[in-house]
This record gives C-alpha cells, structure tokens and sequence, in this order.
C-alpha cells in the first residue's frame, strides 16, 4: 500500500513554472520527469529551456521497515510518512561537496531542497539560497 502510494504520487511529470513566473529572477524554470518500469525511477531533471538533462539517474524502489528507499549509485534516498506527506532529508559528503537534500512529497505536490557546496571554501555551487524550495506541480 506505501508502495504504491508512493509510486502513484512521485511517478509522471513536475515543473515549477509557477515559482519561477513568479520570481523570474531568482526561480529557474526546472522540468522533472519520474518514469517508473516495474523496479526502477528514471529520473530526469532539465532546465525549460535546454534539451538535455542537468542531472539523470536510475533508483530502485524498495519498501523497508516502514520507509520507502529509492537506491541509486550516488546515495540513497530514504522516504517515511509523516504528517500526510512523504519526506527525506539528508546531509552528506563526497568528492569534495557537501550534498543538502531535502524533500516533501504530497498527492499534487513536490517540494524540494537540493542545494551543494564545496567543503574548502563553503561557497554554494548550486541551488536555491538559504531555506528556499524548489515548489513543483504536476505538469
């Protein structure tokens, strides 16, 4: 039943055009695309105004204990239920870059943290500043 509540709400496609008309200046206009063959998400992300992807991987989707995990080759993401949504959260380091992931997962909605910053120096390399969410909707 998790499973496939989970399945049925993250699987199609998102954008957050709203956001971004909005704020036009400090949104970009991001594309998401969750496809879902039986066992794996591929999950394909792209600016609206680009034909490739900025960043594309394969996640197996796999019940556990009460969460929803979707393993890729990069890191796991690790969803549990709480107050009515899906969320994750997580903090982790490789090469180099501190990784800041943090989503929430509802039935018409998609909002997320994805930011990443060089452990040297601390400067940001990407994503939105400070707390703000990337806020997206079925497309």
């Amino acid at each position: 039943m998790l499973e496939s509540m989970f399945r049925e709400w993250f699987e199609g496609r998102w954008t957050n055009q709203r956001q971004a008309y909005n704020n036009p200046r400090g949104q970009s206009f991001v594309h998401i695309l969750h496809e879902f063959d039986g066992v794996n998400f591929s999950c394909t992300y792209r600016y609206a105004r680009q034909k490739s992807a900025y960043r594309y991987f394969t996640a197996a989707l796999h019940h556990d204990d009460g969460h929803i995990l979707l393993k890729n080759p990069v890191h796991d993401l690790r969803f549990k239920v709480q107050n009515g949504c899906f969320t994750t959260s997580d903090e982790f380091v490789s090469r180099g870059i501190r990784y800041v992931n943090e989503a929430y997962l509802g039935p018409t909605w998609y909002h997320v943290k994805d930011q990443g910053f060089d452990v040297k120096t601390g400067r940001q390399l990407w994503g939105l500043e400070g707390d703000e969410f990337y806020e997206f909707c079925p497309a």
